[in-house]
């Protein structure tokens, strides 16, 4: 987050303290300082700045050109978690609770079959330079600048796929067979997958 609003947040991060004494959760902090900023321009419903970012899901785009584009089980499961909570409209959530997906993955487990985890989601990001000029600090709490109308906000999207298990290798003697889930298939996008094909680093491919 720090990272994105550079030098406008910066100045929150006194605030951000006091908040947290009152053990407050990270959003909890960011939805209080940003009370009377607008979310009407986020169009997904999903404000990425609301969460701490260890996902790094700008990263994970879907440009062919991208450097980074699979994941790992422990990723994938941050990945969902950030998602999930980023969305301040709860109609724009994911299917599960991160602890249902959890136990919809555990559900799933068989001997010699692992399913594949994709996370192909749209979401928005402050735009750093807009913020910059269109907000304004008053002792720590945010408000909008009416003359600015440029929106506050970009949409990215996000491509994450793994297989959901932790150590692969344990499974079927090395005999794997890996499985497209339509139940772990994760996708707001409206844009149909017409191939795929994913190379998890260990020369399996999967289409």
């Amino acid at each position: 987050m720090m990272k994105r609003l550079g030098l406008i947040l910066g100045m929150t991060i006194i605030t951000l303290s006091v908040y947290s004494q009152k053990e407050q959760t990270y959003t909890e902090e960011f939805d209080s300082l940003f009370y009377y900023v607008s979310k009407t321009q986020a169009t997904t419903s999903i404000l990425y700045d609301r969460v701490v970012t260890f996902a790094d899901l700008e990263s994970y785009n879907s440009n062919v050109n991208s450097s980074v584009d699979t994941s790992d089980f422990s990723h994938f499961i941050q990945s969902y978690s950030e998602i999930y909570r980023a969305a301040f409209d709860t109609t724009a959530r994911l299917t599960w609770t991160l602890k249902e997906f959890k136990e919809q993955v555990k559900n799933n487990i068989t001997p010699d079959i692992v399913d594949i985890g994709m996370l192909h989601y749209k979401f928005n990001v402050i735009d750093t330079v807009v913020a910059e000029q269109k907000l304004i600090d008053n002792n720590g709490i945010f408000y909008e600048n009416p003359s600015i109308i440029t929106s506050l906000y970009l949409e990215k999207t996000a491509f994450v796929a793994t297989p959901l298990a932790t150590d692969v290798k344990s499974y079927g003697n090395g005999e794997i067979t890996f499985r497209f889930n339509n139940s772990f298939y994760f996708d707001n996008t409206g844009d149909s997958l017409i191939q795929l094909q994913i190379d998890f680093g260990d020369d399996k491919l999967c289409y």
